[in-house]
């Protein structure tokens, strides 16, 4: 199932970036008016790609996914009921039992381009620390969100 190991695979670098070394970097179309972004939907489970060379659980991308919908509902996004979002969202991970990455992407659903990108990465100790750092994660690379116009 590409969702469980995307999901897998998010959860280990969120958990990665969560550990004390916790390393994010976020960018975004300076020209995108997030002003307009009201809900979202994620792509569907094969566009959401991971891989886990070790311990990780199938399970960790619902953990991905629902820190997600919290984060970006505490900036107001909600998901779309039906199939026309302002935003798809897609992530990525990679993990390993010693470090772990994830990409979290926002598209425009209207103009299919990319408007925002966070990335996490962190080492980790295993599994259930992996969980434990997904939620940290995806708060760190959705801080600044909505980028500030003309950043």
């Amino acid at each position: 199932m590409p969702h469980s190991s995307t999901a897998v695979a998010a959860a280990l670098l969120l958990a990665v970036t969560a550990c004390g070394s916790m390393h994010v970097e976020t960018d975004h179309d300076p020209t995108a008016d997030f002003t307009r972004y009201q809900t979202f939907l994620f792509l569907p489970s094969a566009a959401n790609t991971a891989r886990s060379t070790e311990f990780i659980s199938p399970f960790l991308g619902k953990h991905v996914e629902a820190a997600i919908i919290k984060y970006l509902g505490e900036k107001g996004l909600v998901p779309a009921q039906g199939q026309n979002p302002d935003l798809y969202v897609g992530y990525h991970s990679v993990s390993s039992s010693e470090e772990g990455r994830l990409q979290v992407d926002l598209i425009d659903a209207r103009t299919k381009q990319l408007v925002f990108r966070g990335k996490a990465e962190d080492e980790i100790l295993d599994q259930q620390d992996a969980i434990d750092k997904i939620d940290e994660a995806v708060k760190q690379i959705f801080s600044d969100y909505p980028p500030k116009p003309g950043k």
